[in-house]
């Protein structure tokens, strides 16, 4: 049946269900009676999960024994979603903070990053990009200047005009962004070593560090550049 908004799941079950199932967490541990089977099973988050099962004749042992093992597979089944899910998370805080880093290093105006990432995943969608590609953009594009990192502070911080010599090595950044971040095979990063490698480059053929033009520049180097400017 459908569950009213804001309601209390527990008080919605029938007693003999919320009894069961009360057992089975405070003895952490499956339940049997009779023709009812509650599957208990820890989650890595720190949750219970509970399978509950409701036969119309008394269990077998080999009923018993084939439940137990199928909510088992369910319960690592789900736990590996889960993990999944943490390894995504986790990539989205260290993509962000080390955007972070590079623009405290930077004094850049404040949350450009943050802007940055906004921008370039508004321009990945009207550009007609899916959803998840469009949040892949948000997720890759604050790592646009990580290669800023090898740079020497006496030409990333200079506050006059870089000499030519100068700019030869900042233009090095791409090159070294995307050294930093192309030997990874998970996708947020993979997308964020393009970025870094190809955000300078332009249209006419006149950027760098390869001198692509057109569509020889991979869209995430050009949503990038869009939103960086």
């Amino acid at each position: 049946p459908d569950v009213p908004l804001g309601s209390n799941i527990e008080e919605l079950l029938p007693d003999m269900i919320r009894e069961v199932f009360e057992q089975a967490s405070a003895n952490k541990a499956n339940v049997f009676n009779d023709k009812v089977y509650v599957g208990y099973y820890d989650s890595p988050g720190g949750s219970e999960r509970l399978f509950y099962i409701q036969a119309g004749k008394p269990f077998t042992q080999l009923d018993r024994d084939l439940i137990a093992v199928l909510t088992g597979n369910i319960g690592i089944a789900l736990d590996n979603i889960y993990l999944g899910q943490e390894i995504i998370e986790t990539q989205k805080e260290v993509v962000l903070t080390l955007g972070e880093v590079v623009e405290t290093r930077l004094h850049e105006a404040a949350n450009h990053v943050a802007r940055v990432a906004e921008i370039s995943y508004h321009l990945a969608k009207l550009w007609g990009m899916g959803d998840e590609e469009a949040e892949l953009m948000r997720l890759a594009s604050p790592m646009h200047d990580l290669g800023k990192i090898g740079i020497p502070d006496n030409i990333l911080l200079k506050p006059g005009r870089l000499t030519e010599d100068e700019m030869e090595v900042m233009r090095t950044h791409s090159s070294i962004g995307h050294r930093l971040l192309c030997k990874s095979e998970r996708p947020i990063l993979q997308a964020a070593s393009i970025i870094a490698l190809q955000h300078h480059e332009r249209w006419d053929g006149k950027g760098y560090p390869d001198g692509r033009a057109g569509e020889d520049i991979h869209i995430y180097g050009r949503v990038t550049a869009v939103a960086d400017v």
